[in-house]
């Protein structure tokens, strides 16, 4: 039980991690609508809740205190262990979550600026979607095409 005091089970907080799914539809969708980057900041809000609420435990319980799960993060083999531990699981799944959507986020309004059609930016919201910093990568170099449009207002600041 990742929360201390709530009694929500690790099934429980990770179906809770679906809530990133509507909020993806709508960056395919909507991308530049005021919903959309509402829901995309409160489910990534929530994600960092999550997060926060099931990684504290896991240093709180390490027996070898926080310093030591720090320096084992700095190893493959420290990376293993930590990833075989099931609370330890569930917050990267928290981190990765939050963390890729806010990505979406920022792919989705800086294609906007720089009118990227949508019909373009589907497969690259797919990727960042499934693989994280594959699709990231892939809009860095994809954004170099299409200039940023700088709007009046932008201009007279």
């Amino acid at each position: 039980m990742p929360f201390p005091g709530l009694k929500y089970t690790d099934e429980q907080i990770f179906t809770i991690t679906n809530l990133v799914l509507p909020a993806w539809v709508l960056l395919l969708i909507a991308p530049g609508h005021k919903l959309t980057q509402l829901v995309c900041l409160l489910v990534t809000l929530i994600m960092c809740i999550g997060y926060a609420g099931t990684v504290f435990p896991i240093f709180q319980s390490a027996p070898e205190g926080i310093a030591n799960v720090f320096v084992e993060m700095g190893t493959l083999k420290g990376v293993q262990k930590l990833l075989g531990n099931r609370d330890a699981a569930l917050a990267c799944w928290l981190h990765y979550c939050a963390a890729d959507l806010w990505v979406g986020r920022w792919i989705a309004i800086d294609a906007g600026r720089r009118h990227i059609p949508r019909i373009l930016m589907a497969p690259v919201l797919l990727l960042a979607l499934f693989l994280g910093p594959v699709g990231l990568g892939f809009y860095l170099l994809f954004r170099t095409v299409f200039p940023e449009h700088h709007t009046a207002k932008a201009k007279a600041h």
